[in-house]
């Protein structure tokens, strides 16, 4: 064993290297099998089961994945004279092993911590196995020789054979300090002179061995103060048990954010670690309507339109009341009930007429009644489908009207706009107070006073015809010129 020092050496110095990982060492105590050319089951026999010892080193490498090196001496053997079958043949051998092996190790649970006592585990790896193997043919010299023996005896095979082991155990801590392996393994040595017996037996099968062992091993090497299983000089969290996902710090509410990133460490959550009912990109906290999404701008709250006027409630002087634009949103008032809104009656509380403003007119006797001179009339103008822009016939028939006025001063004039049924009522009522504006601007422009003018918009009330057809609707698109 003491020439085996250096490779053994060899072989352990790639842990030493990576000493910043948990390590662990221990020694090995357990049994050797062997399945050979003088074993008759195909699994091996215990028949002969020799001593197995030997020492190992472990890096943990994480919480599932450990590196190990091998160190271990044993002896298998084998006889004839330990089956019937083969009694008459009357072999048998032995050879002293030393084998250097490094292993990867999977813990399927997770490695061993404080909070976690028990794993099983898988390994597989390579090596060497030295061997001296001494066969004995039980012939003397007057013996005729049995088929192969001679060949065998003469034969010129390795002694140091490749072997890959591979197998499982279970891992058992026992403190904080001390662990307990138990293990069985399989060693193919990929030759048919493990035991120096192949032409003259068996030889179209290779040996193997086997070893079942345990061994109690010391870890030491790194501090680990919250017992994770990750030395506190790798673990962000050296004082609060973490997870190997985290770099060693605690996930409290599970959302994939370790506590030291996490805003809301006690609450899953996705923006900062913070919970998002509404999935408005605003998180609950901040949000004035966690349970309803909306805009930053805002405060998270969804826009509002109570009374379904297409005016927000905040923009809307009258949230509960539907009314237009024009108004803030507050209905067109009419005290009066006479059809003319409040804003345009010089007589709001009394009903009266629109000839003469919204305020009633007086009886006057017929002995004092003037006949008042015919008063001219002015075409309608009449408008394309959602247009209220002035072409050039609007304007001619507008600059008759503005002549009138001017060489009359005792005219004024109603400028009256309509639509036809097409869109709702609230977006035809100012699309007919625009078509009157429009006028009423463009006989200020000509000179008119607007103390002799006024205007205002009925929408599709007071249709000139049915609208029924496209001919009737275009009657209904006018701005009518009434003077007085």
């Amino acid at each position: 064993m003491k020439h085996q020092l250096l490779p053994l050496l060899l072989l352990l110095l790639p842990l030493f290297t990576i000493a910043q990982y948990r390590m662990e060492g221990g020694i090995l105590l357990g049994a050797s099998t062997y399945q050979g050319d003088l074993a008759v089951p195909n699994i091996g026999t215990l028949q002969e089961a020799n001593l197995a010892y030997g020492l190992h080193l472990r890096a943990n490498i994480n919480q599932h994945l450990s590196i190990r090196a091998v160190a271990l001496q044993t002896k298998i053997s084998g006889s004839d004279q330990n089956f019937d079958q083969l009694a008459s043949r009357n072999f048998s051998f032995s050879t002293n092993i030393n084998e250097l092996s490094l292993l990867l190790e999977w813990n399927l649970l997770s490695n061993l911590t404080p909070n976690n006592r028990f794993t099983p585990y898988l390994f597989a790896g390579a090596g060497a196995a030295f061997t001296d193997p001494s066969p004995n043919f039980n012939s003397n010299d007057t013996d005729v020789p049995k088929n192969g023996v001679r060949e065998d005896l003469n034969a010129d095979y390795q002694t140091t054979r490749m072997v890959v082991p591979f197998g499982m155990g279970v891992k058992v801590g026992l403190s904080e300090r001390l662990h307990l392996d138990l293990e069985a393994g399989l060693r193919p040595t990929f030759t048919d002179y493990l035991d120096g017996v192949s032409l003259s037996a068996n030889p179209d099968k290779n040996d193997w061995y086997g070893i079942l062992a345990t061994s109690l091993n010391y870890v030491w090497n790194t501090a680990d103060s919250d017992h994770d299983g990750i030395p506190d000089h790798k673990d962000m969290c050296p004082d609060a048990p973490g997870q190997g996902i985290h770099q060693g710090c605690p996930d409290t509410d599970v959302d994939g954010i370790p506590d030291k990133d996490d805003l809301c460490p006690t609450f899953p959550g996705t923006i900062n670690g913070c919970p998002d009912s509404d999935e408005d990109g605003i998180v609950d906290h901040a949000d004035q309507c966690p349970q309803e999404a909306g805009p930053a701008s805002r405060g998270g709250c969804p826009q509002k339109d109570t009374d379904g006027d297409g005016i927000i409630d905040e923009e809307d002087a009258c949230p509960d009341k539907i009314g237009p634009a024009s108004r803030n949103g507050c209905p067109v008032i009419d005290t009066d009930r006479d059809g003319i809104a409040d804003e345009r009656d010089q007589c709001p509380e009394v009903a009266g007429s629109r000839a003469n403003f919204g305020c009633p007119e007086e009886t006057v006797p017929v002995k004092d009644i003037e006949v008042a001179p015919a008063v001219p009339s002015i075409q309608n103008l009449y408008f394309e489908t959602n247009d209220a822009q002035l072409s050039s016939t609007h304007k001619n028939i507008l600059d008759k009207a503005a002549h009138i006025l001017a060489t009359n001063s005792e005219y004024v004039l109603l400028i009256k706009g309509f639509t036809d049924n097409v869109g709702d009522n609230i977006s035809n009522l100012q699309l007919s107070r625009s078509r009157a504006q429009s006028c009423f601007e463009y006989l200020l422009k000509k000179g008119i006073s607007s103390s002799r003018m006024q205007y205002g918009g009925y929408g599709e009330k007071m249709p000139a015809a049915p609208n029924d057809i496209p001919s009737n609707r275009q009657l209904n698109r006018r701005v009518e010129l009434v003077i007085q």
